[in-house]
């Protein structure tokens, strides 16, 4: 605080190490300070960018990290940059803006991880680009865990909207055998059994598939609609009786 000849210098060194100890907030302040200094000026920037992301202040990213993503084209820091915005753009709901952002920090990465995938696949797929966000989901759906769940769910929805049932049901199926997501599991068992109806010889195994669903989500916000499908398998195959009691049990 002296103004000395050491002074930017030791105000830098004590941001850096509130930064690496997790005191955003304090290390910020520091940082601003330093925003128009002749030696760290330039660098100062990035850490400003990287505490409001670790601070969820997504705006704030999308306000500043696009002029620094490319003063540092071509570089680690721009492909940080860059996966930082994609990553505030789609925290924003805006995903169609997030794509650019992704795809190149996807492009220019050494090793892409399947979050940076997930997050292609699901923007594009917000974006009604479903035939582009197949392959990235894929990528992501690769474990057995939440992440690659909502993949292998977003994968049904995807391969739904580009009439490829046959896949839709394998994916569905698969999201609905991981212990992840609960509301996910949910809905993927949900989606199929409702497209084994439609499947060749499909009455036993979606009937099984929605007695099952029923008894394991009985308070589901669903269930009616499990009940009225049921029904309908049920009048095909002539089980009137079970059709009968399942429509009195029915909220009307």
């Amino acid at each position: 605080d002296t103004g000395g000849k050491y002074s930017s210098a030791a105000k830098y060194y004590y941001a850096h190490i509130l930064y690496t100890e997790g005191s955003y907030n304090l290390a910020l302040k520091e940082f601003e300070d330093l925003k128009k200094d002749r030696k760290f000026g330039k660098i100062v920037p990035y850490y400003i960018c990287q505490i409001y992301y670790f601070q969820e202040n997504y705006p704030k990213i999308i306000e500043m990290a696009p002029t620094l993503s490319e003063n540092a084209i071509n570089s680690k820091r721009s492909t940080e940059l860059n996966r930082m915005l994609g990553d505030s753009y789609y925290k924003m709901g805006q995903y169609e803006e997030a794509i650019p952002y992704i795809k190149k920090s996807i492009e220019s990465s050494t090793a892409v991880n399947k979050e940076d995938n997930y997050l292609m696949g699901y923007c594009l797929m917000k974006t009604q680009k479903y035939d582009e966000a197949i392959p990235y989901l894929k990528a992501a759906a690769m474990d057995k865990d939440t992440m690659s769940q909502n993949a292998l769910y977003n994968l049904g929805y995807c391969c739904l909207s580009t009439q490829d049932t046959t896949a839709a049901q394998t994916y569905f199926k698969a999201a609905s055998e991981i212990n992840g997501d609960k509301n996910i599991q949910e809905e993927a068992m949900f989606s199929y059994y409702k497209l084994c109806i439609n499947a060749p010889s499909p009455y036993n195994e979606a009937i099984r598939g929605f007695q099952s669903y029923l008894k394991k989500y009985p308070k589901s916000k669903r269930k009616d609609e499990a009940k009225s499908y049921l029904v309908q398998l049920y009048e095909r195959t002539k089980n009137y009786k079970d059709a009968v009691s399942l429509i009195e049990q029915m909220d009307v």
